[in-house]
Order: C-alpha cells, then structure tokens, then sequence
C-alpha cells in the first residue's frame, strides 16, 4: 500500500509556496516592487519560506519566495544576500548537473 503522507506534504508545500509568490505579485506590482496593497504586504505562508527538500521546482520556488521576502516584505540586507548567493549556487548546481538542465536535454516531438 502506498504512502500519501509524502504526496499530500508536497501538495501542501506547492499550495503554501505558490501562495506566496500570488500575494508578493499582487501586493508588490512591476515594475516599482512597492507595497500597494494596504495591510496585505505580507505573505500567507512564512513558515515554507527556510523550510527545507521538496522537488527541484520546488526549491527553485523557495528561492524566489525567500529573495521577494527578505528583499522587500521583511527586508534583512543579510538574508537577502545570503538568498542570492543561494539561489545562484542552486541555478548553477542545475546547471552543472548532466542531465538536469533543459539546454542538455534532446528535443522530444
């Protein structure tokens, strides 16, 4: 019998990051990134934002979570370098990885 406890995580997990990334979209508008939304410039689901596994999009979508969070919802000038450097290492981690990256990828069709 199959597990669901670890489909139904990672269900919830794209729920909470996607949320997020909706509410920093809506609140904070291209191309001023200025809270325009009065009381909302914030994100539903902090607790996912340094949470740790998930899916490569996933991971991908916690980077972008964490940088729009410590950049300009609760600015932290540390964390918010410590979230580029990050997210630039997973990028070139993919990158790296054969395989992996869509440029190594042969065309299907």
């Amino acid at each position: 019998m199959r597990d669901d406890s670890s489909v139904q995580g990672a269900e919830q997990l794209n729920k909470a990051l996607g949320a997020n990334t909706v509410q920093f979209h809506s609140a904070y508008p291209l191309p001023d990134l200025k809270c325009t939304a009065a009381g909302q410039c914030s994100v539903p689901f902090p607790g996912v934002i340094n949470s740790t596994g998930g899916t490569p999009n996933q991971k991908a979508e916690r980077h972008a979570n964490q940088i729009a969070y410590y950049h300009w919802v609760s600015p932290d000038a540390a964390r918010a370098q410590q979230a580029v450097s990050d997210t630039i290492a997973f990028f070139q981690g993919q990158a790296d990885r054969p395989g992996t990256s869509a440029f190594s990828m042969p065309m299907r069709g």
